[in-house]
């Protein structure tokens, strides 16, 4: 009896010792290492590739890319798009708060979709905007009015 009995005693103190151990710090939900510094946390000036892997984990766009390669949704939750295909209209997700607490509005999208196109704010990938309508000629119109300043 005391062969089996010492064995569970010593089973059952090294358990409690480490269950008393255990680290009572709240868990991070996901911790990223990254081997080099970012060069900037702007969404419309990032180019190199861990800036943009990092903005996937910081920002949320209006849809996404599956695994599958489908586009499925994000901040918004459903779009339309007209009949000729030159207007979507996206209906983003009830309750999107910034970190701040402050609600995510359609406001918000607007500003940072046309502040990808000015020139003095945009990143080296504003000419992906230039397949909307305008946006080439205004991008080029701001360019121009910056230098003149």
């Amino acid at each position: 009896m005391a062969k089996i009995t010492l064995p569970l005693l010593l089973l059952a103190a090294l358990v409690a010792i480490v269950i008393g151990f255990e680290d009572r710090r709240p868990r991070a939900d996901f911790v990223y290492v990254h081997m080099s510094d970012l060069f900037t946390l702007d969404p419309q000036k990032m180019s190199y590739q861990h800036d943009l892997r990092m903005a996937k984990g910081i920002y949320e766009t209006l849809v996404a890319i599956d695994p599958q390669g489908e586009v499925v949704p994000a901040a918004a939750d459903r779009w339309e798009v007209s009949d000729d295909d030159r207007r979507w209209t996206f209906h983003l997700r009830d309750g999107l708060r910034f970190t701040n607490g402050d609600p995510v509005t359609s406001e918000d999208f607007k500003y940072a979709w046309r502040r990808g196109l000015m020139p003095d704010s945009a990143g080296p990938y504003s000419s992906f905007f230039w397949v909307i309508k305008g946006a080439e000629p205004f991008a080029k119109w701001r360019e121009a009015a910056l230098a003149l300043h």
